[in-house]
This record gives structure tokens, sequence and C-alpha cells, in this order.
């Protein structure tokens, strides 16, 4: 394979299997490069797919057929996440190039979605097919930053760089910015394509691989110019790369703008597939009739190609160990032909039929014993524990625990009526919460035992008011006899100068006191229930 006018070979083995990094700043060559990788491996009939974030390679459809589908109006066909497993199945299994547009997408978290989804679905499905595949990723430092961590794109994109490879799938990212990426990637990649770098950052990560002298060359390459680092040559080499033969739609336009090519049609077949799952089509979308000796000649074309490679290094050794029958009828003892034949037959199902993303638990063994964390629930597992809940009665809420206790106060078991019904409440949703997992968590999740009654947050408002009132009636009673003491003392007092004709003072003194007394009780009543009935 020659990319460059040096006419230097690159082994497409290595290239197409293996992990590459090409940066360099903007004018200095990067996504040409990346454009004139995919000319050369298309001609040679190996499959890839484009990362496109800039909706910018669909001038490769001028010269090859490629399947452009995205959420852009430029695509041939609008698709979703939903879209992913076939995705997947048509570019491993019928040999098509696929260009994955996000630029259409609006939210971020759209175009991420899709990505993870269909990089996921061809990590699982290339441990079986085996395929030469090569993934190209544009601005990486999107997906796999430096700084801020790696979500679930950035996660999946490492994992194929490092594990990738003994199944046929290789990644290449490109970035204007070699800094802003995570090193974590870049140290995994074994081919490197250096362009024209200035900023600082980037030269030190320059530095730090290939050596200060290095970081100072290419600062001053030409534009097309590139310092190559690769596990198949010795040193490093400098080499200009070619101008692509097909519309560059990343070229900054003109006051003419750029012109739509002549694209090639897509398979009639192809397209047919997709809109039945759901994807639509646009009209930039044309069809060409296909068939299955197309299709067979275009598969073993892209294989032989790698296998006739002088290039090639030598493959890693494919899991070859005999695979026990799985299921129930393996279970019950079921002969080797008939579970052979079954395992086949859900095979082929799998790869022509159903359209949502694969997430049953036995396709997700593919990813060589991933985190029980990073499995999703499968679907049916979903159901089933819906199913469960709906099966439960319904967790009792707070109001309904008051109200049946409001219920029971006159029957004297306000306090232990709350404490069960609060019990019961919180067991319920310990069960509720439980049978949410869908059966991922298998740990044992028990039901929290009765709480004490003093715990509930109503029977300790409660507490506080009778503790309130008997506190002001107590204190208005002791204040009552103290004022009662004290006007005693006063009308005895003056029971000497009194008139021989009134009624003595000693005979007042109790009315007197038990009148101030009651009224002082009343008040203090009155201020108690007031304050309860605020709070």
């Amino acid at each position: 394979m020659i990319l460059t006018e040096e006419h230097k070979p690159m082994p497409i083995a290595d290239v197409v299997t293996g992990r590459g990094f090409i940066t360099g700043k903007s004018g200095s060559g990067k996504s040409n490069t990346a454009s004139v990788l995919c000319e050369e491996l298309l001609d040679e009939g190996v499959p890839l797919m484009i990362v496109d974030t800039d909706g910018e390679y669909y001038g490769l459809k001028e010269e090859y057929e490629m399947l452009h589908v995205g959420g852009d109006e430029r695509c041939d066909l609008r698709i979703g996440p939903q879209h992913a497993e076939k995705i997947a199945d048509i570019t491993l299994g019928s040999n098509v190039p696929i260009i994955l547009d996000v630029s259409g997408f609006i939210e971020e978290s759209d175009s991420k979605r899709l990505v993870h989804d269909v990089v996921r679905e061809l990590f699982i499905k290339e441990k079986k097919a085996k395929v030469p595949y090569l993934l190209l990723i544009e601005e990486a430092h999107e997906f796999i930053p430096e700084s801020g961590g790696l979500d679930e794109v950035g996660e999946m994109l490492v994992r194929v760089a490092k594990r990738g490879r003994k199944r046929g799938l290789g990644v290449c990212a490109m970035s204007q910015r070699p800094a802003s990426v995570s090193k974590d990637f870049i140290t995994q990649c074994d081919w490197l394509v250096w362009h024209r770098l200035t900023w600082k950052n980037d030269t030190q990560v320059v530095s730090s691989i290939m050596g200060s002298q290095t970081a100072d060359e290419v600062q001053s390459l030409e534009p097309g110019e590139a310092i190559i680092m690769a596990d198949w040559e010795d040193d490093k080499i400098r080499v200009k790369f070619r101008r692509k033969r097909t519309l560059d739609a990343g070229a900054t336009p003109d006051l003419d703008g750029i012109d739509d090519p002549q694209t090639q049609s897509v398979r009639s077949d192809i397209v047919d597939e997709l809109e039945d799952a759901g994807a639509s089509l646009t009209e930039k979308g044309e069809q060409k009739d296909w068939d299955a000796e197309d299709e067979a000649a275009a598969t073993s074309s892209a294989v032989d190609a790698v296998a006739e490679d002088p290039g090639r290094a030598d493959p890693e050794p494919a899991d070859t160990a005999p695979r026990e029958p799985s299921g129930e009828g393996a279970a019950a003892g079921e002969p080797a032909a008939d579970a052979a034949a079954r395992d086949s037959q859900q095979a082929s199902k799998s790869t022509g039929g159903s359209q949502e993303p694969s997430t049953d638990p036995s396709e997700l063994d593919e990813l060589d014993e991933p985190d029980p964390d990073e499995v999703a629930p499968s679907e049916s597992q979903s159901q089933s524990g819906t199913q469960s809940q709906s099966d439960e009665p319904a967790a009792e809420t707070t109001e309904d625990a008051l109200e049946r206790a409001a219920r029971n106060v006159s029957a004297g078991d306000v306090s232990a009526s709350a404490g069960n019904a609060s019990g019961r409440s919180r067991a319920s949703k310990g069960t509720a919460s439980a049978k949410s997992d869908g059966g991922v968590n298998r740990r044992a999740r028990r039901p929290s035992p009765d709480p004490d009654p003093a715990d509930d947050p109503v029977w300790e408002v409660a507490e506080f008011v009778a503790y309130l009132i008997g506190s002001l009636g107590a204190a208005t009673v002791n204040l009552g006899l103290t004022v009662e003491r004290a006007i005693g003392s006063v009308l005895g007092t003056n029971t000497g100068t009194a008139s021989s004709t009134s009624q003595p003072a000693s005979d007042r003194r109790p009315l007197v006191g038990i009148i101030v007394a009651v009224m002082l009780l009343t008040i203090g009543l009155v201020v108690g229930v007031g304050v309860a009935m605020f709070i």
C-alpha cells in the first residue's frame, strides 16, 4: 500500500488491524492523509468505517461505493442508536464501507450514543467474524480526551485499542491537538503520523514520545509532510503524502462554494434492509441492484487483500478451542449435531433478524469477561422484573399510613398502628428496590425490620406537642397557686382594719385564689392549644 510521493510502502495488515494516530494542526494535511489512507484501503476492498464529526468525508463517494448514514440531510439514510446492530451486521457481513456522519446531530449526547453503540456492536461481532476492519475516528479529542475523564464512548474506544487487534478490529484516531487526546490511547498506538505542530503543549507530547529533536522538526514541516513512527520501521521516516483523488469536501470554501460530487449509488438491498429497520431514506440516497455473487466477491477480495499483503505480520493465534453447546437442549443431553444445528440457526437469526441493539447476556460474553457492572440487563430480564413488581402489592405511602393511624386514634392504638404502617411501607419499598435491579445484582436484599415507632417523625412532633401542653399546664397551675398565696397574704394583712360589718378577709381568700387559678389555667390551655395548632 503506497500513500506517499516517495512510494514508501505501508503494510496493509498492520495498518488495518493495528492502532494508529494521525495528528497535525489545521492546514497541515491531516485530513488529506486520512482520506488517502481510505482510498488505498478501498482500492484493496478492505472494509472500514469513518466516524465523521464535520461531514467532510462524503467526497469519497465520488469514486467509491460507501453507505453514508447519520443525522445529516446529505446522508443516504438517517439512522439512530437503535440501528447500531444492523449497521454492524451490514458492514461486516456484506463488506460495505460506512461513513458514520454525526455532524447533523444537534445534541452531543445523541451523536456519542450512536458512536458508542455502533463501536460496541463491531467489537462484539468481530470476535466471531474475524474480518480485517479499520475504524477511523475524527476529532478524537472529543471522544477520548486527556482531561475530565473518559465517558462510555472513550472507554469503549480505549478497549478496542487495547483488545481489538486479536479480533481483526483496528483503530485510527485523528486530532489537531495531541495534547488534548488521552495518553492512555496514544501509548497503545503502533503507528503514528506527525504533521506540522507548533503549539508548545503539542510539541511537548512529540518530545515525550519521539525526542526533542523530532519535536523541533515537526514545527517546520510543509503541508502534506509528516514524520512516521511505526513498529514495522527501524527508525522514524520523513515523507510527503500524495493528494487525495476524490473531492476535498473539508476544504475551506471560497466564494463559489463546493459543488456536490456525482456520487456512487447505494445497493438497493442494503437500503431496503435499513428502511425495514426504521431508517429514513433521504433525497441523496440512490440505489443499485446487487446480488449474492457480488457480495461474496466483495467479502473474499477484502480477506485476500490482507492475506496476500507481503508486509503482513504473523497473525495472533485464534481461539480454536471447541465451544460447549449451551442452552436447555444441551443441558438435557442434546446430541452434538442437533446442538450445532440449533446454534447455527441462532447465529443466522442474530445477524439478520432483530434490529434492536444486542443486550442479551449470552452475547455480551463476547466482550471477553467484561465487568458485570458494565453489562446492561437484557430486555427479558427487565420485563420479568417489571412483571414481578406488578404482582407485588403497592408500597404503602406515608399519607396512607397517616390516614390509617388517624382512624385508630379512637381505639388507643396510635403508636402501634403508625409504627407498623411505617415498617410495612419501608419494607415494601426495600422489596420493590431489590426487584427493580432486573436480575443484574444477584446479591440478596432483605427488607429492613419494623422500626421503632419513636423513630417516625410524625410521632416525634406529636410527643413534642403533648410535652409542651403538659408543661404549660403545670406551669400555669403553679403560677395560680403562687398568686393565690400572695393575694391571701395581702387580704390576711388587712383583716384587722376591715369593717366589722364586712365579710372577713379569711373567708374571701380561698375563693379569690381559686378564681385566679382557673383564669390562669384557661389562658395557659388556650395558649398551648394555639401553639400546637400552629406547629
